[in-house]
């Protein structure tokens, strides 16, 4: 019943609010590896499989950042 209301209760900007700060994360990690001659594991303009994967990554990255802020 809970997971019920929890997916019900999910919206656009619940969405948005994780994924924005996770690709900022992502860009500013890529810029930063970048400068010493690394890369990331996965080329995000690789097409509709590449925004996948750096969607999904993004999201994830996010949701890590949220409750590492809410920790502190």
């Amino acid at each position: 019943m809970k997971l019920e209301r929890r997916i019900a209760r999910f919206n656009l900007y619940d969405f948005l609010a994780d994924l924005i700060p996770g690709l900022v994360l992502l860009g500013c990690s890529n810029l930063m590896l970048s400068l010493p001659g690394w890369h990331l594991p996965f080329d995000p303009a690789g097409g509709l499989a590449g925004a996948a994967v750096v969607i999904a990554v993004g999201y994830l990255a996010g949701l890590m950042l949220q409750a590492a802020s809410e920790q502190a």
